[in-house]
């Protein structure tokens, strides 16, 4: 079977997708660890035919083989992190090794995904990395602003801001992603955020302190479209407005409506349609940006479900599509 039941060899994609089945530092619910596999499992489903497309449109998308190490290694850690956060914090020295140790372990990760993503550059493919948790994209967003010479801007697409320092005491928690990447060397130009609706007063004022920092809240946007008459043309436009010509995309799958992804990690009430997102990629194409690569994360396959995966696979298949057009 290949992705999307599309034969395409690493040589010859113009995506290549990373998955990285990681999710040691979720906070709430878990099992993202096992959204690529459940991703790539549904992916037959769509048609890829699109009456967007040119008909000689080609779908050339390669994922790579699911690392069965760091799957496992996900498993083993996230029980020691349960286990951790099931006590007191500050009850024994045991309690310090485990946080050394995942901290440690976030940073091997972090450094593998750098580097397969900056391996991805270098053959002139556009890199995507799959989750997992939100954490695992640090070292692909990173290798992609050395690539661009940090020419680039983020759209970020979330119910989270993600901007908690070393929550719950791990540096590279799913929660600290984007405090991590606004405070590190590589920052991009200008970081803009979608959908966010659920996050803490030192995160709201992070995001009020930092001028390359533009934040479309869930609140704002519902109430100008719904009590405003604003567009959605409109609203996207000024967060186009603030992008940059190369464009990473970084997409947290609870930036949707939960109907859409009702087994994710930390679900909010609110948030985006799958509409809005296509609509949103397509203006980003037709105003001659270029997305350089992006991540999709934070989706957990149903119990009795396939719902979250074919959505995911979706969303997956329409970000490798616009990546692909220029």
């Amino acid at each position: 079977m290949s992705l999307f039941d599309i034969e395409t060899s690493e040589q010859e994609a113009k995506v290549v997708i990373t998955p990285v089945p990681w999710d040691v530092t979720t906070s709430y619910g878990g099992g993202t660890c096992y959204g690529p596999k459940a991703i790539y499992e549904a992916s037959p489903q769509i048609d890829s035919f699109s009456q967007d497309l040119p008909v000689d449109f080609e779908h050339k998308y390669h994922m790579k083989a699911i690392s069965q190490e760091i799957l496992e290694k996900s498993i083993r850690l996230k029980k020691a992190v349960k286990h951790h956060l099931d006590q007191d914090l500050n009850s024994d020295d045991s309690d310090t090794m485990i946080v050394a140790e995942i901290n440690n372990a976030s940073e091997s990760l972090n450094h593998w995904v750098h580097e397969q993503t900056k391996t991805t550059l270098e053959a002139g493919k556009k890199p995507a990395t799959l989750g997992g948790d939100h954490s695992v994209p640090f070292g692909a967003i990173q290798a992609v602003a050395e690539h661009y010479n940090n020419d680039y801007s983020i759209l970020h697409i979330d119910a989270h801001h993600d901007f908690r320092k070393a929550y719950q005491g791990f540096v590279h928690s799913h929660a600290s992603i984007f405090h991590n990447v606004m405070t590190s060397d590589f920052k991009p130009k200008q970081l803009v955020q979608l959908g966010i609706r659920d996050f803490c007063k030192e995160e709201f004022e992070f995001a009020e302190s930092r001028e390359d920092i533009f934040v479309m809240y869930d609140r704002d946007l519902k109430r100008r479209s719904m009590l405003g008459g604003e567009s959605w043309k409109k609203l996207a436009s000024e967060m186009l407005e603030k992008l940059t010509d190369n464009v990473y995309i970084s997409l947290d799958i609870d930036g949707f409506d939960p109907k859409l992804c009702p087994n994710t990690g930390t679900p909010v009430p609110g948030g985006i349609d799958f509409d809005h997102f296509y609509q949103l990629l397509s203006m980003i194409h037709q105003s001659g940006k270029t997305i350089i690569g992006f991540d999709l994360v934070e989706v957990c396959p149903g119990k009795e479900s396939e719902w979250d995966a074919n959505v995911g696979m979706r969303v997956l298949f329409e970000l490798c599509k616009f990546t692909s057009m220029k």
